[in-house]
């Protein structure tokens, strides 16, 4: 299958461009400024993910088929280094100086890798539950990569300065996926039924639920504190069950 990339010139169309090869589809970049075909890409079978940093001139790859990750030159158009990895990956995240890529892996290996690029290898190894995706906040750090454990319900703070999860965020539901907002307070889901069999208590965050998504507490109890926020936008939550629901000093916004 070819797929057709529109405005895929310059830094932002690029990761769109990779991420669109998965399963190993042809990519077709054209450039709307001249409505021209830029180029054709094939970067191998089952792509899974792409990450890039900040400047846009080097993407990573992630490749299902053959545990890899290859780094692509942007500007050639050409593969330049290739990283054996002891699992299948998913997908990736790059610090936004490139210096760091962090690639969640599934069977056998259940876990995320770092890999420093100016050594071209992994440095550290994290234990993860089915990770699937990783993120940097919105706008790119340095230092800061966020993975999912989708099993789990928990979303873990990666610091690379310290090579350590620094801390785990607990959600109520699968993760897949995610984002977080560039002063890390608040993690946005995506429309799914979150459900949860155990007590949740979150601080310091700030709970989003979009129109269509519902979120489903059975028989628990739900505590959310001072500096914490839940705003329903055209959604509903439902409490099941003898759980109480703990407003202390918190707004709740009802859209």
């Amino acid at each position: 299958m070819r797929v057709l990339v529109l405005g895929g010139d310059g830094f932002c169309g690029w990761p769109t461009t990779l991420y669109l090869s998965d399963r190993g589809h042809d990519i077709t970049i054209i450039d709307m400024a001249t409505q021209k075909v830029i180029s054709t890409l094939k970067v191998g079978a089952l792509v899974h993910g792409i990450c890039a940093q900040g400047d846009g001139r080097k993407a990573f790859v992630t490749i299902e088929s053959n545990h890899t990750l290859r780094v692509l030159d942007t500007k050639t158009n050409t593969i330049t280094d290739t990283i054996e990895l002891p699992g299948r990956p998913n997908e990736c995240a790059a610090t936004i100086d490139g210096r760091y890529v962090v690639v969640p892996l599934l069977e056998p290996a259940n876990s995320a890798v770092i890999i420093d690029m100016t050594q071209k290898k992994i440095v550290k190894t994290l234990p993860l539950r089915h990770p699937h995706n990783c993120f940097t906040p919105e706008g790119g750090s340095s230092s800061i990569v966020y993975c999912e454990e989708r099993d789990a319900f928990r979303i873990h703070r990666i610091d690379l300065a310290k090579m350590e999860v620094t801390n785990v965020v607990k959600v109520a539901g699968d993760p897949r996926p995610f984002a977080i907002t560039k002063d890390e307070k608040t993690t946005v889901k995506g429309n799914s039924t979150h459900e949860t069999t155990g007590n949740t208590k979150q601080k310091a965050q700030t709970f989003v639920v979009e129109a269509g998504s519902s979120m489903t507490v059975k028989g628990v109890s739900v505590n959310v504190e001072a500096s914490a926020a839940l705003t329903l936008k055209g959604a509903t939550i439902n409490i099941q069950g003898s759980g109480p629901v703990s407003i202390k000093g918190t707004p709740i916004s009802i859209g």
